[in-house]
């Protein structure tokens, strides 16, 4: 889910429209052990766009999943690694998705 994705409304030509938008974000953490932790993550969102006033370049709808593995050999010091894979579909109907592997070093004071 992203900070902008859909508008709040769209012109009619008669007057302003709202857009509805449906979405949700759940997650789960797991401790394995006092040093080792993981978290899985899914997000998804979709528009209700109308025919005849939304742009074809518009969001349709996203979904994205993550899951990490994060280490800490000491008190202050962070190891993760992450993968992450997101899909978004246009109102047009054309659509594409992206993979990343994340390598995280953490350190607190």
């Amino acid at each position: 889910m992203g900070l902008g994705f859909a508008p709040d409304g769209a012109f009619s030509g008669t007057g302003l429209e709202p857009v509805s938008v449906t979405g949700g974000f759940v997650a789960y953490r797991h401790v394995w052990t006092p040093r080792l932790r993981s978290t899985l993550s899914y997000s998804y969102l979709n528009v209700d766009n109308q025919a005849g006033i939304t742009p074809a370049g518009a969001n349709d709808s996203s979904l994205s999943w993550a899951g990490n593995l994060f280490f800490s050999p000491v008190a202050g010091l962070d190891l993760g690694i992450e993968y992450r894979h997101a899909e978004r579909e246009l109102f047009s109907g054309a659509s594409g998705d992206m993979d990343r592997l994340h390598f995280v070093a953490k350190q607190s004071f």
